[in-house]
């Protein structure tokens, strides 16, 4: 379910309770385990996890050349650099000397300490906690995500939890960003600060010149709270939109054609499409992650979301970092939209 290991994720990540990942003989071994009863206290995300600041420093490389005494292997300088071009600069952790990321001069590493907790602090409420932190990919990328302490259920029996992920890296593969999200207790993800509904998100790149404009980021984000309102409504409304099961398959063969150009699908084309629309079948009228809200619109999106978290084929990365990713880029944002999208269609049909 993920590409770290076991290890790393018992010892490098904090959850406000067990995960899938918590290995009950690697917590006994830790003076003080890392999954608590609730809130992560402040300090001890700071301590356990950023307790630490990125250094830039220069990287040197070899190569192997030709000599007329046969063939040397040398290092690579400003004075006999010719085939390579010196990187301009490294990021490096401050005790294991790791490289995290080479970059140009105009990248601007933000610390996690700074970026991920105390920029934050000035966005929360004294009524908002630290639920998950962790370091990823090596201490290259680095998440926090904040909520509320208790669950929240609808009328319609949907369970959630507004929450604010907190992410960034050091290795460029992420701009920081505080996203708005919300958490579906009837989903089992084990990343669930990632696999929220789509929310508002704030974006700030690793530019020399970026800096977290405060005052835009609160009025992007809005304050986490008001977040139960509007989704308890977008839930409601939904709800209130009925979907037969006819209107069902008739969406169904929209999302999932056997047909292109007016021609069957043949071979493993075929097998995939009658696949796919077997599985979001299951789901509509067998999965207790969509069943609830079967024959409305809320059960169609949630099927189709959540054959996307859990049955699309993943390639190159994990599920979970997939996820994680579609999340931040506001990629399941779009796909709500697209199913909302169709059917509509199909119901005006």
């Amino acid at each position: 379910m993920s590409e770290q290991t076991i290890e790393w994720l018992n010892y490098h990540t904090l959850q406000s309770k067990k995960a899938w990942h918590t290995s009950a003989k690697l917590q006994a071994l830790m003076d003080k385990p890392t999954v608590y009863n609730g809130p992560i206290p402040l300090q001890d995300v700071t301590e356990r996890l950023f307790g630490w600041e990125p250094l830039r420093g220069d990287v040197t490389s070899t190569a192997t050349i030709l000599t007329p005494d046969g063939v040397e292997t040398v290092t690579l300088t400003d004075e006999n650099r010719v085939t390579m071009m010196r990187p301009p600069g490294a990021l490096y952790p401050d005790d294991p000397g790791a490289i995290l990321g080479v970059f140009k001069s105009g990248y601007k590493a933000h610390p996690y300490d700074e970026w991920l907790l105390k920029n934050v602090a000035h966005i929360l409420d004294d009524d908002l906690g630290i639920f998950s932190a962790g370091l990823l990919r090596d201490a290259a990328q680095a998440w926090v995500q904040v909520s509320v302490p208790d669950w929240i259920t609808t009328p319609e029996g949907v369970t959630f939890k507004p929450n604010l992920l907190c992410v960034t890296s050091l290795d460029g593969s992420l701009s920081t960003t505080y996203k708005r999200t919300i958490s579906d207790a009837v989903c089992d993800n084990t990343v669930r600060a990632a696999l929220g509904e789509a929310g508002k998100a704030y974006r700030v790149k690793h530019s020399r010149y970026s800096d977290l404009k405060l005052m835009e980021a609160r009025e992007t984000l809005d304050l986490v709270f008001t977040m139960a309102e509007d989704f308890k409504t977008e839930v409601a409304d939904l709800n209130a939109i009925t979907v037969t099961d006819e209107q069902w398959n008739d969406f169904l063969q929209s999302l999932v054609p056997l047909k292109k150009d007016d021609k069957d699908l043949k071979g493993s084309a075929l097998t995939k499409a009658k696949n796919k629309q077997a599985q979001l079948d299951g789901l509509w009228y067998h999965d207790d992650r969509v069943t609830p809200w079967k024959n409305t619109a809320w059960g169609v999106r949630a099927a189709v979301n959540t054959w996307q978290t859990h049955f699309a084929t993943v390639r190159g990365k994990s599920r979970d970092e997939r996820n994680m990713e579609m999340a931040i880029e506001g990629d399941f944002e779009k796909l709500d939209q697209k199913t909302m999208d169709r059917l509509q269609m199909v119901l005006a049909a």
